[in-house]
């Protein structure tokens, strides 16, 4: 899991967090995934979206508002390849970068199994 973040608000507003989705298995951008915050207030959940409207952009990352919400308890990415990541560490006041973990390429066998 590759994780990197960067303070974006001025004057002490960490009511918000904002994510970054870099796909390896699934798309670049992470159009599909849904992105889950639970604070001590709730959930939110966001899905990644490309192609809003006719000639125009949108900001591909994704936004929280967290209120008066005072923590994140966890992060959920769920990424269109199936794959889906917990982050516990998150804290308010920056967008976060998240990657799409490999896959583990060769699952080991259990215990006592054959290859």
């Amino acid at each position: 899991l590759a994780v990197s973040g960067s303070t974006v608000y001025a004057g002490g507003d960490f009511s918000s967090i904002g994510f970054t989705l870099v796909g390896r298995k699934s798309n670049r951008q992470g159009v599909g995934a849904r992105v889950t915050v639970e604070t001590e207030k709730g959930k939110q959940v966001r899905e990644a979206r490309a192609g809003e409207s006719y000639l125009s952009s949108s900001d591909p990352r994704i936004h929280f508002g967290l209120g008066d919400a005072t923590s994140i308890r966890r992060v959920e990415i769920r990424w269109p390849s199936g794959a889906v990541q917990e982050i516990r560490d998150a804290r308010p006041g920056r967008y976060v970068r998240v990657e799409e973990a490999a896959p583990h390429p060769n699952p080991l066998p259990a215990s006592g199994e054959r290859e």
